[in-house]
């Protein structure tokens, strides 16, 4: 039996032409839906960069008072040891304030979101190494500075205690040890991110602009004229621990 292919409407060339368009018209459409995939990629990344850039800028602005502190806390850590020495002695005089340095927080929603979103993958290596590093590091400032606030906690103790037992002696010596640690780990760690940032060109020239006044106010500062003064800063009524 003799098989016979069936011929085209209008014949070979003008079939072959036709298939011709088809694959090209596929050929563009799949080179379209790549070029939109990739400019769609590209608006993702430079969304997440200046999102990032807009987080660790508003960070750095804001940690970068504590500069204004710096001299305050080293003055209040030599007050305090010195507070410890004339405890044990006759004639010891209480302070009735001795404050802590500010606690700043640091918000990394966009980064937390972007990275389980996957959309940090589509940063460049560089790009992810420095932004993790950045965010890393300011979150090991806001774990120091929990941890200063509690040895500050213990510190201030001795606010109003006309007597100082062994034991609240001790006890507060080991807490001025960890405040002043966290407070060279903070220093430390805060220079890091914001160098890292300069280069980068997220911020430029940061200086510092305002800080709490608590650890700056005098020992001899009553409670109550400290509380006003530290609610004057902040505009509200929250008060000191």
């Amino acid at each position: 039996m003799r098989l016979s292919l069936p011929k085209p409407l209008h014949g070979w060339r003008e079939f072959a032409g036709e298939v011709g368009i088809i694959v090209l018209g596929v050929l563009i459409a799949l080179a379209a839906g790549q070029i939109l995939e990739e400019v769609h990629e590209a608006q993702v990344k430079r969304q997440t960069v200046n999102a990032a850039k807009t987080e660790v800028a508003a960070a750095l602005g804001d940690f970068v008072n504590r500069r204004l502190l710096e001299a305050c806390i080293d003055r209040r850590l030599d007050e305090v040891a010195a507070l410890l020495s004339a405890s044990e002695r006759p004639g010891y005089r209480a302070p009735s304030w001795i404050g802590r340095p500010q606690y700043w927080g640091f918000d990394t929603a966009s980064w937390d979101a972007a990275t389980a979103g996957g959309r940090v993958a589509l940063l460049s290596l560089d790009q992810q190494t420095d932004f993790g590093t950045i965010y890393n590091q300011l979150r090991d400032v806001i774990l120091l500075e929990r941890d200063e606030q509690k040895a500050w906690a213990e510190i201030r103790q001795l606010e109003n205690l006309s007597e100082v037992d062994p034991q609240t002696r001790s006890s507060v010596r080991s807490a001025l040890a960890q405040a002043r640690l966290a407070n060279w780990n903070i220093r430390v760690d805060l220079e890091m991110p914001i160098a890292k940032a300069e280069e980068m060109g997220i911020v430029h020239n940061l200086a510092p602009k305002r800080a709490s006044p608590s650890i700056c106010l005098p020992l001899t500062t009553s409670r109550a004229d400290a509380i006003r003064r530290v609610n004057g800063f902040f505009g509200d009524k929250l008060g000191e621990p």
